[in-house]
């Protein structure tokens, strides 16, 4: 009985001794039944070997399964190569900008980059040329620019570090443009602004917009330059205007001048307390950051109205001693939409007229004035006309002015005079103006028309009179003073127009 104790401790001890054996074999390969499918089998046999139940076989062997397929799922992501220290792992490529600017009495400045300051600010130099350079980090485009250069206007575009503008010429840059092409102008913008002469820091353009002025004869002294993504909130803060320009330019014909330099919004072209008549004219919108058309025509003596014309062609006569009487100007196309025009003219006997605005009539007609000045500004809508403003333009109703003329005649009715007399007298008494001549002599008292209204002159052949209007019956009338032949008293009466007398000549209409 002894004996069967010792083998049955013998045997436990050996059952023992190989459960050591396999749990340090396990142990010492560091293989889990979750990372293994070999161990996983090995496991679960010796853990049924010491009487695991099977429920609890079952549930250790499908967490195994589960970690291995865990395990699994995440060998299949494809994880990036990655080289280089973690800084330069985190590095993202970016555009840069670059630019150099040439400045007067200094030549060629280092380059500067996204946002410093090219140029000189406080030491009057003018920037006389620059080049542009873009590191696009991948992206395809250029980056495009040109200038607008004192005595030359805006250059061409030019592109990647060609220079724009000019070097040993002493000429001023007045303004530019910048603007990106390709892939890298649909993710980031260029902003660019000047620092011009009189004026400092203008407000920034970007994308092609213009930056400096034009038409004032005005230096860029520095810029800056920025490259900015579209998907930034980095953007600069849009705060004054960045480019200066006149909105429109004009230019007139005088009378023993020619034609004078032009003038720009609201300054006086033409002469004032000369007597010098307007022949034609010139007008053009300047600002190139407006976009339409400017209309204008003229009335010009034996001539009326002219047809429309645009855009710097010339309106009017020249060499032909022939005055402008009147002007409309109007907008077209896109300015329109924001803008008003607006003008006004000095004319003969009137002085300064009101003004006119968006085509209408500024001038007179009809009276046989010359225009002598004019004065045309372009302004946003809205901006209302100055409170001072008068009657922008006067048109001769024959008939008005007439009436005043047969009124004064019919005064004289009984007055014992010649015809001459007649004539004169309601002359003055209308206009100020004393004549007293020969019958054929007062056609140079006004304008000669073929069909008469109350108030004209007919001219007979030794006779003259005043035209007053058909009676009830349809008959001309008139007012005449003495004459040889049917009016022997020399009484001034208001009888037919048309006597036997002698036949008429013509009929003169009064300057007003």
């Amino acid at each position: 009985m002894r004996v069967m104790n010792v083998k049955k401790r013998e045997r436990l001890g050996i059952l023992w001794f190989m459960m050591f054996v396999a749990m340090f074999f396990l142990c010492s390969t560091g293989v889990h039944a979750a990372e293994n499918e070999a161990s996983s089998t090995v496991d679960t046999e010796i853990i049924t070997s010491v009487g695991v139940s099977g429920n609890e076989k079952d549930t250790q062997t499908s967490t195994s399964e589960q970690s291995v397929s865990e395990q699994g799922q995440n060998e299949n992501v494809e994880q990036p190569a990655i080289a280089g220290s973690q800084e330069e792992q985190n590095e993202v490529a970016e555009p840069s900008i670059e630019y150099q600017a040439h400045v007067q009495n200094i030549g060629w400045q280092e380059k500067k980059s996204d946002g410093q300051t090219a140029g000189t600010t406080g030491q009057s130099k003018r920037v006389e040329a620059l080049k542009i350079t873009i590191d696009k980090a991948g992206y395809t485009g250029d980056i495009e620019y040109r200038v607008h250069v004192q005595n030359i206007g805006w250059t061409k575009w030019i592109k990647n570090g060609a220079m724009a503008g000019t070097s040993g010429r002493s000429l001023r840059v007045e303004a530019i443009q910048i603007r990106l092409t390709g892939d890298i102008a649909s993710e980031y913008s260029i902003y660019y602004r000047v620092h011009s002469q009189d004026y400092g820091w203008l407000g920034w353009a970007k994308d092609g917009e213009y930056a400096g002025t034009q038409g004032y004869s005005k230096r860029v002294e520095a810029l800056q330059i920025r490259l900015v993504s579209q998907n930034s909130n980095n953007a600069p803060v849009q705060s004054k205007e960045a480019f200066h320009a006149p909105l429109v330019k004009y230019q007139v014909h005088v009378q023993s001048i020619g034609w004078q330099t032009k003038k720009q919004d609201g300054q006086l072209a033409g002469t004032t307390g000369k007597s010098k008549r307007v022949e034609a004219l010139k007008i053009v919108i300047n600002n190139p950051a407006l976009a339409g058309k400017i209309l204008y025509r003229t009335h010009v003596q034996g001539i009326g109205w002219t047809d429309w014309t645009s855009d710097g062609t010339m309106s009017g006569t020249s060499g032909q001693s022939k005055r402008v009487e009147a002007i409309q100007v109007k907008l077209s196309g896109d300015i329109s939409e924001d803008y008003n025009i607006r003008y006004r003219t000095h004319c003969q006997n009137f002085g300064w007229l009101g003004w006119a605005e968006n085509g209408d009539p500024s001038g007179s007609q009809g009276y046989s004035r010359r225009v002598e000045a004019l004065q045309i500004e372009i302004v946003e809508k809205g901006k209302p006309l100055p409170n001072n403003n008068g009657n922008a333009f006067y048109k001769y109703d024959p008939t008005v002015f007439g009436n005043r003329i047969v009124a004064a005649a019919r005064e004289q009715i009984g007055v014992l005079q010649s015809c001459t007399q007649l004539v004169a007298n309601t002359i003055y008494k209308v206009t100020g103006k004393y004549f007293l001549g020969n019958p054929m002599d007062y056609f140079k008292m006004g304008t000669t028309v073929s069909t008469p209204v109350p108030g004209d002159l007919i001219i007979y052949n030794n006779h003259i009179a005043v035209f007053s209007g058909t009676d009830e019956n349809g008959r001309r009338m008139a007012v005449h003073g003495g004459w040889f032949g049917a009016n022997m008293s020399g009484v001034t009466i208001e009888t037919f127009a048309d006597i036997t007398s002698g036949y008429i000549v013509g009929y003169v209409r009064i300057k007003e």
